[in-house]
C-alpha cells in the first residue's frame, strides 16, 4: 500500500542524508554522520513499507529515528551551527508526525487499524 506518509519519509529521510553536503556542514563530522545514516534509516524503513502494507515496527522505528533527529543537535553537539540544528529540529519533527500518523490513525497501519479490523472479526 502507499502511503503518502511513507513517500513523505523516503523524501525526508534522502534529504535528511543529503542536507550535510546541500546545506554546507559536511565539515562537522558529528552533524554529517548522525545526517547521513539517520536519513538514510527512514529512507529505507519508508521504502520497506510502500509495497508491504501494514509494517508496524517500520513506523515504531521511524518514530524513534525522528525523535533522534530532534535531539541530535544536543546529543552529538552540532546545535551551535543553526542551519544543521533547524533541518535536524523540522526534519525530525516531520518524520516523527508521519510515522506517528501511520501507528496512530485509523485506517492506517497501527493502533487505530488494528481496532478497526477487531470491530469487523
Amino acid at each position: 500500500m502507499n502511503r503518502w506518509q511513507d513517500w513523505t519519509k523516503v523524501v525526508l529521510g534522502l534529504w535528511f542524508a543529503a542536507t550535510p553536503w546541500i546545506l554546507g556542514y559536511s565539515g562537522m563530522t558529528g552533524a554529517l554522520w548522525s545526517g547521513l545514516i539517520t536519513g538514510l534509516v527512514v529512507a529505507i524503513l519508508a521504502a520497506l513499507a510502500l509495497p508491504a502494507g501494514r509494517q508496524m515496527w517500520t513506523e515504531w522505528l521511524s518514530l524513534i529515528a525522528g525523535a533522534w533527529m530532534f535531539i541530535s543537535p544536543w546529543v552529538v553537539g552540532f546545535a551551535a551551527n543553526s542551519v544543521a540544528l533547524w533541518n535536524a529540529l523540522i526534519v525530525g519533527v516531520l518524520v516523527a508526525i508521519a510515522a506517528l500518523w501511520l501507528i496512530i490513525a485509523p485506517g492506517g497501519y497501527g493502533m487505530g487499524y488494528q481496532r478497526q479490523e477487531h470491530q469487523h472479526a
